[in-house]
């Protein structure tokens, strides 16, 4: 391991570059981590490990004492994971600390998942429910956010845009509140519920799927306008999971408490499942008014 501190300009913070070298039986692979002078981490996952398997990797991340359980896991988009730690934030702050502001405002907002490190092991170890990472891409020499990447299993299977990682980030409630734009509209969402049902038929699953939320609302057509647009955004991106096999909702746990022999004999059937979607919106006032 090999350890590079170097003083920033704001107030005294350290960056520290930390390279962890994972040698795998067929694969040298280079792990960056960020460390922020307040507990704010983040830690890039390159390419070819997402093909190859995320199972052996974080295990040893997990077994690390280098690592902190919290650290944030996020999947290298359309570049080299070192070109996105030569990028500087548009005020000139050190490579890093813009990418990890950006990631734990995305997590409040539910715009992207928030994967630590231990939920990500968890997800690969468990059977039934997959991890999801977000995207992290350089853009004019800035590193981004771009989406999402699906895992199914340890190994990517796809990818979400913006649209599609905000809707699946609120269907896993990752911050007690959300963003919704519609257009030019932008409605507030806060006290986020997610509700999974299953039913058997014949051995065969079915789904329903309640979102519940309160939005920042001027009338009950904006309310019922933000519900049919959320509903159908999560139903898409229900379907994209579906197709790709990427079970970040734990379809397949369900499946298999509900009913383990049938989930024993057809572990997949989960994707080709009927799945109902319904959202629920209570309109609340607000200074913004959910105005355009």
């Amino acid at each position: 391991m090999i350890g590079i501190s170097r003083p920033s300009r704001h107030g005294g913070k350290v960056l520290a570059y930390r390279h962890f070298l994972l040698q795998l039986s067929r694969l040298h692979l280079f792990f960056k981590q960020l460390v922020f002078g307040r507990v704010r981490q983040s830690l890039l996952v390159v390419a070819p490990l997402l093909r190859g398997g995320l199972r052996e990797p974080v295990g040893a991340l997990n077994r690390s004492s280098e690592i902190r359980p919290s650290v944030r896991l996020c999947a290298a988009s359309g570049t080299k994971a070192d070109k996105l730690f030569e990028c500087e934030s548009i005020h000139g702050d050190p490579p890093g600390f813009a990418l990890g502001d950006s990631l734990e405002l995305a997590v409040r907002e539910s715009r992207v998942p928030d994967m630590p490190l231990f939920r990500v092991l968890d997800r690969i170890e468990s059977e039934g429910i997959d991890p999801v990472l977000p995207s992290v891409a350089e853009e004019n020499g800035q590193a981004v956010l771009r989406g999402a990447a699906l895992i199914s299993g340890d190994r990517l299977c796809g990818r979400l845009n913006e649209e599609q990682s905000a809707a699946l980030s609120l269907l896993l409630h990752a911050g007690e509140t959300g963003v919704l734009y519609d257009g030019g509209a932008r409605r507030q969402l806060t006290r986020l519920r997610t509700e999974i049902d299953a039913e058997m038929n014949n051995h065969t699953p079915v789904f329903t799927v309640t979102l519940r939320a309160d939005a920042a609302c001027e009338s009950d057509g904006q309310a019922r306008r933000t519900a049919e647009v959320l509903q159908q955004r999560c139903l898409d991106v229900i379907q994209i999971l579906q197709r790709t096999g990427c079970d970040a909702l734990g379809f397949g746990r369900m499946w298999m408490q509900k009913d383990a022999a049938g989930c024993q004999a057809n572990a997949d059937a989960w994707r080709s499942a009927p799945v109902t979607m319904r959202t629920e919106i209570h309109c609340t006032p607000s200074a913004e008014g959910g105005s355009r």
